[in-house]
This record gives C-alpha cells, structure tokens and sequence, in this order.
C-alpha cells in the first residue's frame, strides 16, 4: 500500500504472494500449532518488515501481495488463519473489499482483522470499522505497537476457540449423560416387562448359557435356581440352538418346541430369537401361543416381548454371565416423594380406566371384575358384596402408601383381554400399563 512500514534496509528478489508460507509446506522448521497471521499489501516492502517483525518462532506468516490471492486462499483453499493483517490501498481488490468479503463468512470473533495502513482520515477509519475490522493501525507504527495488537487479537480469539470447545464439550458430555440416561431407563423398564409378563419366558445366549427365566416361567417349569436349572433345559436347548436363521425366518415366529417338566407332562414354547452384531439371543415363551390360538392380548404382549429383547438383549448378555430372573437394570430416578406421588397417581388413573373399560365393553360390574379376575377379594357387608381393597385403588387419598402394582398389572392385563385392541380405552391400558412398569420400585 501507500506509505512505508517500519524501515528496513531494502530487500531484492523478495518472493512472490504465498511465497513464505506455501499450503502443506513448513517453513523453517515451523510449529505447525503456532498462530497463523495473513498479511496482505501489494509493497513487497512491507510484506518482508512484517515478516520480520512477525517473530517465526512465534507465528506463522504467510504473505499476500494482493486482495484477490487472499480470498481464492481463504475460500478455495478452505484455509483459515487466525489474524489477518491487512492493508487497505491496493489495486484490484483493496483492503475494504476484501474486509467485506471476508466478513461475509466469518465474524470479528473468529477471524479478527487489524488493518495497517497509511490512511488517517476519518472517513476510512469509519469505514473500515463498519465493514467489520477489529483493530486499525496507521503507518508508520512502532513495533512494540504492532506486536501488542497482535498478540491481544489473538489472545481473544484463542479465548473464543477455547469457550466454543468447552461448550462442544459439555453439550457432547450431556448429551452422551442423556442418552446414556435414556438408554438404561429403556433398559428398566423392558426389563421389567420381561420379568413381570404374565407369560413364562426363558432366554439364551447361541452358546446355551442361560439369560434369564421370569418368575412366571419358574412357576410354570417348577425348576430351581442355578446349575439344575440348566441341567433340567439341556435337551430343550440343545434342541434350539440347532435352528439356523434361515429356519427362524421361515417359520415367521412359530417354531415350537415340548418342554418335559419335572412333575410330568410337558409344556410347549413358543421360539423366538433377536440378532445383534456379534451374535444371538435366543427366548421361549411359554404356553399355548401359536398365532391361530392368540388372543389379542397375548399377541400385544408377544409383540412387547420381542421388542424388549431386541433392545436390551445384548445388555442382558454384556451384564448376566449367568443366573435365574432378570432383575430390573438400574434407572435414574426423580426425588423420590415425587417419584411416590407419582406413581400413587399413575396406579389409581390405571385402575379407574381399567374398571370404566371393563364396565363399558362388558356390561358388568365392579363386583364381576373382581371376582371373574381372581385378583380381589369380595366382602360381604349385611349381604351386599363389597370390594373394599379394589377400592382403596380408586382414590389417591386411598390408595395404600406402597400399592400392590404387580396386582393392579394383572387388572389392566385382565381387562385388556375383554376390550377390542383397535380402541382408544386399549391403547390407554398399554400405556399406562408401561408407565406402572417404568415407575415401579
């Protein structure tokens, strides 16, 4: 530009724009995480004193003799240095220009500008600011001077780089927080439902080593815990885990298998199995269950159990080397009178819903449900039927301070059985039904 620099004494055969600092190249042994400054003037001069002045055991400078050279850099190149030192008086493209280009990708924050020029009117000074510069100098300058405002621009703008990272950082660790948070509470409450399904159910890695067996398919095999466990499904397993994908798929969900059990007779399952990456999980429903003889229900609650091994199936086998029941993974909770309240509320809407669908689909009674279930017991009271402990399930002023849940489960699965599933009351029972799940201690 216009007006000398800091003097030196003159150089000759100085290089050409770019020339210092080619992309890809390290000049003289340069640290390659040092600040990188752009300077731009069309005075070789000045390109060589800011050079010099520009420490290289301090910065990376590369030189530009002209505005164009330094867009194409910046935009083809998809290069981005930390500070531009710039000049305004060039031919072409001047220094205004290029502040305005520049400005059109990237703020003041992330790539500071200081101008240097000769240029001490007002209405440049103005302008420059207006276009976006942070900093201007005006020729000639001390070189202290320079330096400070380079270092200051750059301070700040490391500072920015520094915050933005952080706050990366902190939204990726809340983020991970939440999904892991997610992810364990999905993990809870499908394995919930496994263990408290009302169908018997059983599962196995492709190796034969047991997963889980429910409660429910405890009481149906009448096995022990432990080794015998094992021992007594052998031959049922070993069975399985001859079924090749190719036979899995084929039969659509309904490969049956006769379990012995140790009292006599025999039970038969129904053969699922889940993939993962690395492997298998095989598990048998217990019970009548081919897809000719299922109510809608069980064919909900099929469908339920398929998507929660799908989901912590290889949970299960990462965690379980071994054992009887699948007990409930851990679940970040809320405060816990909360937590309480909550539930009470959740137990007494799905006990409500579930008698008002049961009144409306069968055209019975309170009375009836209690006594058709098996779940509630009936009192007398000078001769009118009563349900006193239904009752107390209906009211949240009522309801016991730890509710039986497990019971009110086996009501909504009961009534389920008698509402049509393509209702609105039928969806409400699943949801709510989940949600008991979910909260439950």
């Amino acid at each position: 530009g216009q007006g000398p620099m800091h003097k030196l004494p003159p150089v000759s055969g100085l290089a050409p724009a770019a020339g210092l600092d080619e992309p890809g190249r390290k000049a003289n042994g340069e640290d390659e995480n040092l600040p990188k400054i752009w300077v731009v003037d069309d005075d070789p001069v000045n390109l060589e004193v800011a050079g010099t002045l520009l420490d290289p055991n301090e910065f990376r400078v590369r030189r530009f003799s002209d505005g164009r050279t330094l867009l194409d850099a910046l935009f083809r190149e998809q290069r981005r240095p930390d500070l531009i030192l710039l000049d305004l008086m060039m031919p072409d493209v001047d220094g205004f220009d290029v502040c305005a280009r520049v400005r059109e990708h990237f703020d003041a924050l992330h790539l500071p500008i200081l101008v240097v020029t000769a240029r001490v009117d007002e209405e440049s000074i103005a302008r420059a600011f207006s276009l976006g510069c942070n900093d201007y100098l005006v020729k000639p300058f001390v070189s202290g001077e320079l330096l400070a405002r380079v270092r200051a621009h750059l301070s700040a703008h490391a500072l920015v780089e520094q915050m933005e990272e952080n706050k990366a950082l902190k939204a990726e660790i809340k983020l991970r927080r939440q999904t892991e948070a997610l992810l364990l509470r999905a993990q809870s409450i499908l394995g919930n439902l496994i263990e408290f399904s009302s169908e018997g159910v059983i599962a196995f890695d492709q190796d034969g080593r047991l997963l889980c067996a429910n409660s429910a398919a405890q009481a149906i095999l009448g096995l022990d815990e432990g080794q015998q466990f094992l021992d007594d499904l052998s031959p049922t397993l070993t069975r399985i885990l001859l079924y090749s994908e190719e036979d899995l798929r084929a039969a659509r969900g309904e490969l049956n298998e006769l379990i012995d059990l140790r009292g006599g007779g025999q039970v038969q399952a129904l053969i699922r199995a889940s993939c993962y990456e690395g492997g298998r999980i095989y598990y048998a429903v217990l019970g009548s269950l081919r897809e000719s003889a299922q109510t809608p229900a069980q064919s909900a609650r099929l469908q339920a159990l398929d998507a929660a091994f799908n989901a912590v199936g290889e949970a299960m086998i990462e965690r379980n080397a071994g054992g009887s029941v699948a007990e409930p993974m851990a679940c970040p909770v809320a405060d816990k009178d909360e937590q309480d309240q909550l539930f009470k509320t959740v137990i007494v809407d799905a006990m409500t819903t579930s008698l008002q669908a049961w009144k409306q689909y069968t055209h019975r009674t309170k009375i009836d449900l209690a006594e058709d279930s098996g779940l509630w017991t009936v009192y007398l009271d000078k001769s009118t039927p009563v349900t006193r402990t239904l009752d107390r399930y209906l009211k949240l002023d009522t309801v016991p301070k730890r509710p039986r849940w497990r019971r009110v489960l086996q009501t909504i699965e009961f009534v389920m059985e008698h509402v049509p599933r393509d209702t609105r009351e039928h969806a409400m029972l699943a949801q709510l039904r989940d949600r008991i799940i979910e909260l439950s201690p």
